[in-house]
Order: C-alpha cells, then sequence, then structure tokens
C-alpha cells in the first residue's frame, strides 16, 4: 500500500491501522513533520 498507493481508492480500517498507515506514507514525503494532521470530535475539530 505505501510503495504503490494509486491501486487503492478508498481505505476502511481501524484507527491503528490507519495510524500505521500514515505514519509509513509520511515518509513518502519527508516525515511526520512536514505532514498535515486533523482531528475530528463532535463538537470541535483541530487542524494541524
Amino acid at each position: 500500500m505505501v510503495q504503490d498507493p494509486s491501486q487503492y481508492d478508498v481505505l476502511v480500517m481501524p484507527n491503528l491501522y490507519g495510524d500505521i498507515l500514515s505514519d509509513l506514507c509520511a515518509g513518502l514525503v519527508g516525515g511526520l513533520g512536514v505532514t498535515p494532521s486533523g482531528n475530528i470530535g463532535e463538537d470541535a475539530a483541530v487542524f494541524e
């Protein structure tokens, strides 16, 4: 999935696996420090 993500349109997985995959993909663009993130709750959302 990390080497050729173009073969997937949508990924549905539990939070733990999504977090692992997003961390792996962050390595493709220079690391976690340069990737955007968002935490979305019922009443508020925080984007970094």
